[in-house]
Formats: C-alpha cells, sequence, structure tokens
C-alpha cells in the first residue's frame, strides 16, 4: 500500500511528535541516582506576553497543534460525532427539565418510517444524524425490522441493483417514475 502525501501541517505534527518521544522515553528510562531527587517538568513561562504565541519544542505554535488537531478530528468524522453527541444530550436534558419524562409509544408507521431512515444513514455513513436519531426518536437500538419485511410493508419489488441501495431509493425513484407501484389503490372519484 502506498503512503498517503501529508500536509506541511501533519508533517510539523509528526515532527513535533518525534521530538517528544525521544525526549520523552529518555526521561522516563532515566532513574536517578542514589541521593539524586527527580524535579518534575518546569512549567512554561509565566512571565511571557499574553497574547503571544505559545511554541513547542518541535517549533510549531499551540494554536497550529490545535488547527491540526481540529482538522484531523473533522477529517474523521470524530468532531461531528461529538457534536451530534453534545446536541443529543442537551436536547435530552431540557426535556427531562421540562418535565416530558417519559416519550408516546412509537406508532408502528413512525417505527417503519424511523427504519426506512436508519438504512439511509447507515447506508451514506451519517454516524452522527444516526446517533442523534435513535435517542430523540426513541428507536431501538437493534434494528426491529429486517429488509425483506419493510419492502413488503412498502410494497416494494426489488431486483438485484435495488437491493444494494437503500429502499427509500427505490420508493423515490419510483415516485419520480410515476409508477405508482408503491401507492394504494384509490377509488375513483364520484360526481
Amino acid at each position: 500500500m502506498g503512503s498517503v502525501p501529508l500536509s506541511a501541517s501533519a508533517h510539523r505534527v509528526a515532527n513535533i511528535r518525534k521530538v517528544n518521544e525521544t525526549k520523552t522515553s529518555a526521561t522516563i528510562f532515566q532513574t536517578p541516582r542514589a541521593g539524586e531527587t527527580r524535579r518534575p517538568p518546569t512549567p512554561p513561562d509565566a512571565a511571557r506576553v499574553v497574547g503571544e504565541p505559545v511554541t513547542m519544542s518541535g517549533g510549531a505554535t499551540v494554536e497550529e497543534l490545535k488547527d491540526v488537531l481540529r482538522e484531523t478530528l473533522e477529517n474523521r468524522g470524530a468532531l461531528g460525532n461529538v457534536r451530534a453527541h453534545l446536541r443529543a444530550e442537551v436536547s435530552n436534558a431540557l426535556e427531562d427539565r421540562s418535565g416530558a419524562t417519559k416519550r408516546p409509544e412509537l406508532s408502528d408507521e413512525n417505527l417503519i418510517i424511523n427504519e426506512l431512515i436508519r438504512e439511509y444513514l447507515v447506508f451514506n455513513r451519517y454516524r452522527s444524524t444516526l446517533s442523534v436519531l435513535l435517542p430523540e426518536s426513541g428507536q431501538p437500538e437493534t434494528p426491529p425490522f429486517d429488509r425483506d419485511f419493510l419492502a413488503r410493508e412498502m410494497r416494494v419489488r426489488e431486483n438485484e441493483n435495488s437491493r444494494k441501495l437503500p429502499l427509500l431509493y427505490t420508493m423515490v425513484s419510483d415516485a419520480q417514475r410515476g409508477g405508482g407501484r408503491n401507492e394504494p389503490e384509490r377509488e375513483a372519484p364520484t360526481k
């Protein structure tokens, strides 16, 4: 496998890690000699000017490290997950405070709709959104229905290609084509 090219900031962080690992391992594995006491590391200079960037031993500033860390967490989706989880917890806390302690039971229709949405979110790897949907909707953590059940309930006729996509895609495609396969039969209007 080929290596992924690193951005300039990622190179800087890698160099900082190497320098820090070397210093840390040298410090950790040194045992004090008889009569010596080990001093804790000295804190950063307290007399530095407020607002002046703090430079780490590898040459990068704390702000640069924060930027690289933020970028890395966003690229991995971890920052979005944390934000979504925090939103869900805030929402739950507000509901608890407002006296809405118990959600009403989900109707069969809502269970099916939520499962169609879950399948769509999982397919598109919208993990943050899913992490908010499940607790907010009261949907069980493990899917209560399998795909075949959902397809039968929604009267979706599947083929080899449609099975590769969430049912919502097939339902939207059928509706756009005007196929009407998924619509219940309607009576003709009376005059």
